[in-house]
């Protein structure tokens, strides 16, 4: 399915760069290489290893194949390592998602309002020490997430830990000094970095040049001092730890970063010494050295990689990068409260039709695939108990037994139940919700969208006649929009489909073509209206698709579908739900005269509103990324003109979408021209660009954030020249925004230790009431003040803090991701940061001893071990220093 990577943004440079450029653009093969592809590559290369060390039990020649690979990816790595066993698109796509979550994370650190202007994050300014305690704190979180089974924490704190270690050799004069191999100190607890310039030592002399090959003073580099340069001139662009403005004083004759955005590069000393890309412009005196300062970014980026992998072991290191046993989850959710009465008995009859087609796929699927089933019953208002098994009719059983009682009134605790089976759930994982109520938990509503957004679920509800429909859009008190159930399906991809009991039968095909992979849309239409009238649309399926299924819900509901030879009839497989309000049927792809690429016309009549879709199972999908951009000439969001977006997007911001194939798709398969967002309202288009290429199959479009919510489709050709669409899962931009205060990142909070977290709301819309809520994935560690209404007026911006308290049962390093969301009515957004418990250990690092740079040009780091100890044997005796 095409969708977003979880709101997290990735950040671009059309004329700039800050340090090595974040990902591909449309200059990038101007440029060299990137964060993303370095880290990648190191990525590969790592995995590539440990899939060598870890050998495929059914097929001894894996190894070998692995080790005759000439180009990594992890579509090559993982054929390799599967050979005949290999289930290629959900491993691959897997393995990628896993990638995706470092590479983001590595690059949301030059475009996140509480990392981008930290010079130790960078290794800017000569915060060397500051930036080597990051470096510790990262890596020692990562692996004690990745010891904890929080992998996505993990990855989190691994994409910050390879920024800034890639950063010390494109923003240092390591390489200008002579050094061939990574700094054997960087990221080593009980290693402090030495020869660092004295705060009042110049170190860099003027250049008036646009080239400037001898910037750094010659004495600074034959001593083997250290050096970095500063960045942009004014306290807001650069901050130390504690938050504080770092100003270049141009008494001093430091260095400056350079490039065009960088203003201290004109204050003594004049130049720059980034060796970020490989052109003049960007990289004054390091462009000649950048793929040199490149190539040691990826043999430090692989070496800590491997020392994690040491740290944790090769089993948690394989679930890390998701190459471990793939799980897939099927979640039934249903309502056993007392108006289920008559519809839970048909539920119970229909699940005898799944057990044969699930056994089947069961049997397709190859050995380092499980299958397990989820089944959370709910009941008001007692929530009922979840089951989790492997075995079939364990779950169906379970369903069976169910009975229906209780409840009393027309509306149900839905949304708990749901973020119950989200929190149980894998990744990826189809979840269907059986109710004839309306949700009474509705307040519930944003933890559930974030949820769904982490665990990127599919959420379909099946909805009954039974309970007064007349409740159904009636809100709760605390509610926050007018349709949960529409609001939550859409976040996801799903559906809300209001079947008749005589299609319960059927819902089997569904279930388990939903299993098979995530359905990509390739079609949507919507329409709002109560007039009868039939709409006829076109839409095309590319050779890529299979499994296509089209659906549609609306009133008195016809629905057909023809070819340009009139063709109709025989297009549609047998219908799965056929109802006046529901139509879900499979596109017959085996007729006769039917083409891909083809034309083909759906009509959908209708007596009211309706929305339609066609989705498919593809190999050639894409994934997203949104970040607000800088049209202006302000440069407002500073270093490279861009910015993370932290929860859902801001109406009327200037948006860069970053679009690239995913993992499994090979990204010469088709060539993308256009990106349009569509109104989910009505499904027509409100904003359509062009896209531009940013090489390896990757595109930019540059459009702005719309008032209402929208999808994103992309549109191109395949191969063979036929037209091709995709479409994303529903965005909802808002009127409001939080920002974080400029407070250390993450929160470190010691044992029964309170620290507060200070957030400005905006509120660019008309007044409202806000109500405030704070949740934690692992909430049982920290308290918080939980609920807080706030009521802002138009342009108004309102500070205050989330208190934080620490309990006394956590381990050391154990870290929790924390969501505040403000709503009211159809009004929302939300903001996360990380806290982290930890004693002495986490915030202060044994570095008493002192590392020695050589008088040559080292060779390399060879870890020996001696008497139980980490040596480094290549430099000189007296650089030698024991580590425990």
């Amino acid at each position: 399915m095409m969708r977003p990577l979880f709101l997290v943004a990735v950040a671009c440079s059309f004329h700039c760069c800050f340090s090595f450029v974040p990902f591909p653009n449309d200059i990038v093969q101007l440029l060299g290489e990137t964060h993303f592809s370095i880290s990648t590559n190191a990525l590969l290369a790592v995995a590539s290893d440990l899939l060598q060390a870890n050998p495929n039990s059914d097929d001894a020649a894996s190894t070998s194949r692995i080790k005759q690979l000439k180009n990594l990816s992890a579509k090559s790595l993982l054929k390799a390592y599967y050979g005949t066993f290999f289930s290629p698109r959900e491993a691959v796509l897997r393995f990628g998602e896993a990638i995706d979550e470092i590479t983001d994370s590595n690059k949301d650190t030059d475009t996140n309002g509480a990392t981008k202007s930290r010079a130790a994050m960078h290794f800017d300014a000569e915060a060397f020490a500051s930036g080597q305690d990051q470096l510790i704190r990262n890596r020692k979180l990562a692996e004690k997430a990745i010891l904890d089974g929080d992998y996505a924490m993990a990855r989190g704190f691994v994409g910050k830990l390879l920024h800034t270690l890639q950063d010390f050799y494109s923003h240092s004069n390591w390489v200008e000094m002579g050094m061939t191999a990574p700094n054997d100190v960087l990221a080593r607890e009980g290693m402090k970095i030495a020869n660092v310039a004295r705060p009042d030592q110049p170190t860099c002399l003027d250049c008036l040049g646009v080239i400037c090959k001898d910037n750094i003073l010659p004495e600074i580099n034959a001593n083997f001092i250290l050096t970095s340069g500063y960045y942009r001139e004014g306290a807001q662009w650069q901050v130390d730890e504690l938050g504080n403005g770092i100003v270049k004083n141009a008494a001093y004759g430091k260095c400056s970063h350079g490039g065009p955005l960088d203003t201290s590069s004109l204050i003594h000393s004049i130049g720059g010494i980034n060796k970020d890309s490989a052109r003049k412009l960007l990289s004054p005196l390091g462009h000649d050295l950048h793929y040199a300062a490149a190539n040691l970014a990826k043999l430090a980026s692989i070496k800590v990689l491997n020392e994690i992998r040491e740290a944790v072991g090769d089993k948690p290191f394989l679930k890390f990068l998701n190459l471990d046993q793939q799980l897939k989850t099927i979640v039934y959710v249903i309502d056993t409260t007392s108006s289920m009465s008559e519809e839970l008995p048909r539920i119970q009859a229909s699940i005898s039709t799944i057990r044969q087609q699930l056994l089947e796929y069961k049997a397709s699927l190859d050995d380092g695939v499980q299958l397990q089933y989820i089944l959370v019953p709910f009941n008001d208002p007692d929530p009922g108990y979840i089951t989790k098994t492997y075995d079939i009719d364990s779950f169906l059983n379970g369903i069976a037994a169910l009975s229906a009682s209780g409840g009393g009134d027309c509306s149900e605790p839905s949304i708990g139940a749901l973020i119950r089976a989200l929190d149980a759930s894998q990744s990826d994982s189809p979840i269907y919700v059986f109710t004839d109520a309306s949700a009474k938990d509705g307040h519930l509503l944003s933890a559930a969208a974030s949820l769904i957004a982490e665990k990127q679920d599919t959420v379909t509800f099946i909805t009954q006649k039974g309970c007064d429909h007349k409740k159904r859009s009636t809100l709760s008190k605390r509610q926050t929009v007018s349709n949960p159930y529409s609001h939550l399906a859409s976040l996801s991809g799903g559906q809300v489909l209001n079947v008749e009991a005589v299609d319960l039968s059927k819902l089997s095909t569904l279930v388990v073509q939903s299993i098979q992979g995530s359905p990509t849309t390739i079609f949507f239409q919507s329409s709002q209206g109560n007039a009868v009238k039939t709409s006829s649309f076109n839409f095309y399926v590319d050779a890529a698709c299979s499994n296509v299924v089209i659906s549609a819900t609306g009133t008195n509901l016809r629905v057909s579908v023809t070819s340009p030879s009139g063709r109709g009839t025989k297009l549609f497989s047998d219908p799965v739900i056929n109802s006046s309000s529901t139509f879900v049927g499979g596109l017959n792809t085996a007729a006769a005269g039917f083409q891909y690429g083809m034309v083909l016309t759906i009509a959908i009549q209708s007596s009211g509103a309706f929305t339609s879709q066609v989705t498919a199972l593809t190999s050639l999908d894409y994934t997203y990324s949104l970040y607000y951009y800088d049209s202006s000439s302000t440069l407002q969001y500073g270093r490279n003109g861009f910015e993370t977006i932290e929860g859902y997007p801001l109406q009327g911001k200037p948006l860069a979408i970053y679009v690239q194939p995913n993992a499994y798709t090979d990204g010469s398969a088709a060539v993308l021209s256009s990106i349009t967002l569509l109104s989910d309202v009505s499904g027509l288009p409100m904003d359509s660009q062009l896209l531009n290429d940013a090489g390896n199959g990757a595109y930019i479009g540059l459009l702005a954030v719309p008032s209402q919510p929208f999808r994103i489709q992309v549109i191109g050709k395949d191969a063979s020249g036929n037209y091709l669409s995709r479409i994303g899962s529903t965005i909802r931009p808002s009127d409001i925004e939080f920002t974080l205060g400029n407070d250390a990142y993450p929160l470190m909070l010691l044992p029964g230790e309170r620290k507060s977290r200070t957030l400005l709301l905006h509120n660019y819309g008309l007044k409202g009431t806000f109500v405030v809520s704070v949740t934690a994935d692992k909430d049982a560690t920290f308290t918080f003040s939980t609920v807080r209404n706030i009521t802002i007026s138009h342009l108004e911006t309102v500070s205050f803090d989330i208190s934080v308290l620490a309990s006394g049962i956590a381990t050391d390093g154990f870290s929790t991701l924390v969501t505040v969301t403000a709503a009211s009515q159809n009004r929302m957004n939300t903001v996360k940061f990380v806290a982290v418990f930890a004693v002495d250990s986490v915030f202060h690092y044994n570095t008493e001893e002192t590392y020695n740079y050589p008088n040559r040009v080292s060779s390399g780091c060879n870890r020996s071990r001696v008497n139980g100890k980490r040596r480094c044997s290549t430099y000189t005796a007296d650089s030698i220093r024991d580590v425990e």
